[in-house]
């Protein structure tokens, strides 16, 4: 062991000073100097308990999980599974819990019937508790976006930035609007299979251009339950979350698409919470994150650098 050696003569000489000693014969020294090497501690088998195992399963909604980093809640809008969310969760960064909403896309509807958005939002936190979910980015598309600012202004010590792709807080709100939107679920729950199918079809075409993402989301929205849909309709019409949106405590991204009367609109309706954006995508209507995937990330990642 050269390095002991070393150590041992030099520490002989600077204890001497200047006087000259004989010096002993390294191999004298070594045998004369005991130097004990510390005993390997015991490597006992380390065993990691896994994480505990959820307690709490969500009859509201069904989550397809992918990737890691932090996490992100993806709601869909009405009718919509979570294959409407294709071209977001491909991209890495995020732990993405992508919801299918109980009576949307083929998904069983809850058995007792309940309210959607109440149940879904309950659902929600109690899904972030369980999971020990650290403020989870909420994204909400339409009806989910409407579901997303409900969560937020519920249960705001649960929720991080929340982003809403063309949502609103307000449709109707108004007796007649109501009426209208009762009449709609009593239309689609008695057309059959066959028409409801046909009907979404054409919903979905006046809302964004022909191709086959749209085609993909069009045959599982088909599938839907009409009668949960119907439901989820009047309450969407009921809803008016205005007059709470000033105790939101998230910041709140609002995506819309390149329609100036629409953008006046949405923006009107946020103008009481505190910390807020609006963000138009270019060459996009209704799905936003469809018709121009670019635009919609980059401006997600501009929002979430500037509110982690």
């Amino acid at each position: 062991m050269p390095s002991i050696r070393l150590f041992v003569v030099a520490s002989l000489v600077a204890a001497c000073g200047a006087r000259t000693i004989p010096i002993a014969p390294l191999a004298q020294v070594e045998e004369a100097v005991a130097i004990e090497e510390p005993e390997a501690p015991d490597r006992a088998t380390v065993t990691v308990a896994p994480p505990p195992a959820p307690k709490f399963e969500p009859s509201a909604f069904g989550v397809d999980v992918r990737g890691s980093g932090r996490p992100m809640l993806l709601i869909p809008g009405m009718s919509c599974g979570p294959n409407v969310w294709d071209e977001v969760v491909a991209r890495d960064g995020f732990e993405y819990h992508a919801l299918a909403i109980s009576g949307f896309a083929g998904r069983p509807a809850p058995s007792p019937r309940a309210p959607v958005f109440a149940s879904v939002v309950a659902d929600l936190a109690s899904y972030i508790r369980d999971r020990r979910l650290e403020r989870p980015v909420i994204v909400g598309h339409s009806l989910g976006g409407t579901l997303a600012m409900q969560l937020a202004v519920e249960h705001p010590d649960l929720v991080g930035p929340v982003i809403v792709v063309d949502g609103r807080a307000v449709i109707g709100g108004d007796p007649e609007s109501v009426a209208h939107a009762r009449q709609v679920r009593a239309h689609i729950t008695s057309i059959g299979a066959r028409a409801y199918a046909a009907a979404t079809r054409s919903t979905f075409l006046e809302m964004s251009d022909p191709g086959p993402r749209l085609d993909a989301v069009i045959a599982e929205a088909a599938k839907s339950d009409p009668r949960t849909v119907g439901d989820a309709i009047v309450e969407l019409f009921s809803i008016d979350l205005r007059p709470r949106l000033g105790s939101l405590t998230s910041p709140l991204l609002l995506l819309l698409p390149d329609d100036p009367q629409i953008s006046w609109v949405a923006r009107a309706q946020l103008t009481s919470v505190p910390t807020h954006k609006v963000v138009v995508i270019p060459n996009a209507r209704h799905f936003l994150m469809i018709d121009n995937p670019t635009a919609y990330h980059r401006a997600v990642d501009a929002f979430l650098t500037a509110h982690p």
